[in-house]
């Protein structure tokens, strides 16, 4: 990525506050941090938060969620979303994906049988 950078760019220094908060992340805990946008979840007031949509469909946030999505996280987003994340990359870049769409017959025929064979030698 280095290379769509101007001098300008790459002689910047990473904000203090998001190491820091990379740091509290992977932090036990236990540990008591003076910082800001950390709180302790066991002290939220919430047992829960719904959201009701416009459509009718509602979501309810409960417990290690609720907790995750009320403390403030990394630049690059909670670690559990991180690992997500880089799960399916990886299966994208394993299993390469091409769109194919094809017409065929109704029945089980010569087009069916025909189609079958040219992805078999794919």
């Amino acid at each position: 990525m280095a290379r769509f950078l101007n001098h300008v760019a790459l002689a910047r220094k990473p904000s203090a506050i998001r190491e820091m908060t990379k740091l509290l992340q992977e932090s036990p805990p236990t540990l008591i941090s003076l910082a800001g946008g950390l709180p302790n979840p066991d002290v939220f007031p919430f047992k829960g938060i719904t959201i009701s949509l416009k459509d009718g469909h509602s979501w309810t946030f409960e417990g290690k969620a609720l907790n995750t999505a009320l403390q403030y996280s990394a630049t690059e987003g909670a670690l559990e979303m991180i690992a997500e994340r880089a799960k399916y990359r990886i299966l994208a870049e394993r299993h390469p994906f091409e769109p194919l769409a094809f017409g065929t017959t109704g029945v089980f025929g010569p087009s069916t049988l025909k189609i079958i064979e040219e992805m078999a030698e794919d």
